[in-house]
């Protein structure tokens, strides 16, 4: 069946600018200076028009992939695939490629570090790790996608990253790595998912805006400062999981009261884990003895 103009437009709007139903008028106009603006005048709304109609009718438009030459890449150590070493794109957004001279791109090391111009970051799906300082003091990064191929975020990997607002880590992460969202003082909500088992040391230290978090039944241990100076925190549940809260984990979290548990295991506690949080009541502090915590 022959495609309707539509789909001409959506499937190849450069063919589609060559068809007779687009530059029939223009092919009126076939000599002289005003022939040869009737025809950029006609593509440039033609083209106008792919974009409306692909909203349209096709959704939005997927954004292209950064140029590869705009990276630094490495070969693994395996041999079979390319890690993202370094950026020298000026383009704020960017698409990472899921390949790159043929291979697969599988990791990500501290390319970005410091980057102030980047505020979105798209991570195709061949990432299985996002290497330690990848986007440490990307502070205009407002947006980031996570793909489920990714296991491993190694350590301060968002340090710094102040624009970010949320986060989703996906279900494929068994573990938040030191200092991962350090800092990251927009951050105001994060979903950590069933599939962690341990929040390292530091991980969400000094995010201010973060009013709730909610751990999951997986987690086992909450690393030394975890926390710390998350004052936007008023109340926390700690789920039957966690066997092991680390020194200082919840300290000057100058607003958090209210500590509820899901079960009634037994928890080793560290030093000062609520050093310098609020008032606790009676009943909060009965529950927290009750499950091994003996003050500050």
């Amino acid at each position: 069946m022959p495609k309707t103009c539509v789909q001409m437009m959506l499937d190849k709007p450069e063919s589609a600018l060559d068809s007779g139903f687009l530059v029939a008028k223009i092919r009126l106009y076939r000599r002289g200076k005003k022939a040869d603006r009737t025809m950029k005048s006609y593509k440039l709304l033609a083209l106008k028009l792919v974009a409306i109609l692909a909203g349209v009718f096709g959704g939005a438009v997927a954004a292209a992939d950064t140029p590869a030459d705009d990276f630094n890449v490495e070969l693994n150590q395996a041999g079979d695939g390319a890690v993202i070493t370094g950026y020298s794109g000026k383009d704020g957004i960017v698409v990472i490629p899921a390949e790159i001279e043929g291979l697969p791109v599988k990791a990500i090391a501290g390319a970005f570090r410091n980057n102030r111009n980047i505020t979105s970051i798209t991570i195709p799906d061949s990432v299985t790790t996002i290497g330690q300082l990848a986007f440490y003091g990307c502070r205009g990064l407002t947006s980031v996608t996570i793909p489920d191929s990714v296991t491993r975020i190694g350590k301060y990997a968002f340090q710094e990253c102040r624009g970010l607002t949320s986060i989703a880590i996906p279900n494929s992460v068994t573990q938040i790595g030191d200092g991962v969202f350090q800092w990251c003082s927009g951050l105001t909500s994060a979903t950590i998912p069933d599939s962690v088992a341990a929040i390292g040391e530091s991980a969400f230290w000094g995010c201010g805006g973060l009013t709730s978090i909610t751990i999951p039944n997986s987690v086992t241990q909450i690393g030394d400062s975890a926390f710390r100076k998350c004052s936007g925190l008023t109340s926390i549940i700690i789920p039957n999981s966690v066997t092991q809260i680390e020194d200082g984990a919840f300290r000057d979290c100058q607003n958090l009261t209210i500590i509820n548990f899901a079960g009634d295991n037994p928890i080793k506690f560290g030093s000062g884990v609520f050093s310098g949080c609020g008032k606790f009541s009676l009943a909060t502090q009965a529950a927290l003895r009750k499950h091994g915590w003996k003050g500050n």
